[in-house]
């Protein structure tokens, strides 16, 4: 999980929040946050009443799921993607960026 979590930061494919937040309800807020404004991972450097980081949404999208279980990312996923993203299913992996004033890239 660990080398996961590292390749992630690499390909820029997570959020970073720098400043340090509540786990009671902050950081399901600042996690839906993320996802509305795409599909990053988050990792939460500093959390309230913890010596530990947290990493939220692993598996916010599919061609990560992917990698992480090992499967391949198939025609068959994209046209399921496709049916999902006709009904109005947030579905995207290009956008990265974070619609929140305290979460910052790498």
């Amino acid at each position: 999980m660990k080398r996961f979590v590292e390749k992630i930061l690499a390909d820029n494919q997570m959020s970073i929040v720098d400043r340090r937040v509540a786990p009671e309800f902050e950081l399901a807020a600042v996690t839906r946050a993320v996802q509305d404004a795409g599909d990053n991972a988050v990792l939460f450097a500093e959390v309230a009443n913890t010596d530990f980081s947290v990493v939220s949404n692993l598996y916010g999208s599919h061609a990560r799921l992917c990698e992480l279980i090992g499967a391949p990312w198939t025609v068959s996923a994209s046209v399921g993607a496709r049916f999902w993203m006709a009904r109005g299913w947030r579905t995207s992996i290009a956008k990265k960026q974070c619609r929140t004033t305290w979460c910052g890239e790498r």
